[in-house]
């Protein structure tokens, strides 16, 4: 479909445009897997009896002395009269008693936490400092974090994105999202506190080298020379149909897994994973709205006095949100249940993998291959990128990411789960452990 090579200056320009983009993606989906971390502190703090919130990024103990020469009340056995009123207290300091009993043999009880804090009421709290307060301003920074995350992957992204792609094709530019990687694998554990396993750093690295021989051999072609009628004929090739058909087929597939009950938790991870990077492979539209644009400012369009085509425009450009968004609204999903690396690094993976498929089809990739070095070595990126798919599908425990257990980290909800069993047990004492 395209004729013209890129001179090394676009290349440049496309590969700079490209880096900020992914700048902009990872800032977004750490804002947006943070939105989720804060969210879930909201609900710890809507749930219980707990009053006062203390944020500590690092373990704290506390260590409390128990009275073991504390005995509770004893009822006069001279009164014969009606105590009914008392016996609500005198059950509370019985209760108490006995716990305190349990502990008699040990001088000093620890308590252990970890994250989010919450200490019991006490009588002269401020009223600033109640929970529910405190659960409205954690839910605003939620709503305010994941706005901007939103913001970032549906304005500020595409827009680098377009304006990367004036520059150089989508089988060059695309594997430079990959950078997006790197960003939240440095920034996810001083702003997330989740650090990424050695396999997930690995699987990363897997993929970021698929991304590096992708761009380096892959097809340099940009879209000079091209008319609006070849991009309109591009869309009757039966190949673009059955790719159609095929990506339909795979997100039905995916979508089943999700919502079926019974899939496993890995296959379930995986499905989350990958659906939003595949929907996202659709960079046709884009690509293509803007070689409209370029087109119908040619001599060949003004003779007719036609600018722009507005119903084939539109078209494109419909296309070109929906894939945008549809893949955005499932990749918040997917950082919803998982840690940021793996989310991110599914996404990009399974996006480049559907993007390149998506340019052999319509843009007839393989035919502007030149050369037994590129040949080979394009699929060979291509296949790196899949080893690191399959490695991040395998590396963690499933078990730590299933729905409402990966917020905050598995040791975070552990840990208000303790408390808050705790809590249920004695509204004035914390879990001991």
């Amino acid at each position: 479909m395209s004729n013209g090579t890129i001179t090394q200056s676009d290349w440049v320009k496309g590969i700079g445009f490209s880096i900020l983009s992914s700048m902009i993606g990872g800032a977004s989906k750490l804002a947006i897997r943070k939105s989720w971390q804060v969210e879930e502190q909201c609900h710890n703090l809507t749930t219980g009896d707990f009053m006062l919130l203390v944020d500590v990024s690092q373990h704290t103990s506390v260590a409390l002395q128990v009275d073991s020469s504390s005995t509770p009340p004893e009822r006069d056995k001279s009164y014969h009269g009606d105590r009914s009123d008392e016996a609500p207290v005198t059950n509370e300091r019985q209760s108490l008693h006995t716990s305190a009993a349990l502990r008699m043999n040990e001088p000093s009880t620890r308590i252990t936490f970890r994250g989010l804090l919450c200490a019991p009421p006490v009588a002269d709290a401020p009223l600033a400092q109640t929970r529910e307060q405190m659960a409205l301003k954690k839910l605003y920074q939620a709503y305010f974090l994941r706005g901007m995350g939103t913001l970032g992957m549906t304005t500020l992204n595409p827009l680098t994105t377009v304006i990367a792609m004036n520059y150089a094709s989508p089988s060059i530019l695309a594997p430079f999202s990959g950078l997006t990687l790197v960003w939240i694998i440095l920034f996810s554990p001083l702003i997330l506190e989740e650090t990424p396993s050695f396999r997930q750093v690995i699987a990363c690295a897997f993929i970021l080298l698929g991304e590096v021989v992708v761009a380096a051999f892959g097809d340099h072609k940009n879209d000079g020379g091209v008319t609006i009628h070849d991009v309109v004929q591009s869309y009757h090739k039966t190949k673009f149909f059955m790719f159609c058909f095929g990506l339909v087929a795979w997100m039905v597939a995916l979508m089943f897994v999700i919502q079926n009950g019974r899939s496993s938790p890995k296959l379930k991870r995986f499905a989350w994973g990958v659906a939003g990077g595949s929907v996202t492979g659709f960079q046709n539209f884009l690509k293509d709205a803007l070689t409209v644009l370029k087109a119908s400012s040619a001599a060949s369009t003004k003779v007719l006095g036609i600018s722009i085509p507005p119903i084939l425009f539109f078209v494109l450009m419909t296309g070109a949100i929906t894939a945008a968004v549809g893949g955005l609204l499932i990749l918040i999903q997917c950082m919803k249940r998982y840690d940021a690396t793996y989310s991110s690094a599914m996404f990009v993976g399974s996006f480049v993998v559907s993007a390149s498929i998506m340019s052999a089809v319509h843009y007839d990739t393989f035919a502007n291959l030149h050369g037994l070095l590129q040949y080979v070595l394009y699929p060979v990126g291509l296949i790196l990128l899949l080893i690191g798919i399959v490695l991040l599908a395998v590396a963690a425990d499933p078990e730590s990411y299933e729905d409402g257990a990966s917020v905050g980290g598995a040791d975070f909800n552990d840990s208000q789960h303790s408390t808050h069993s705790a809590d249920n047990n004695s509204r004035d004492e914390l879990r001991i452990s």
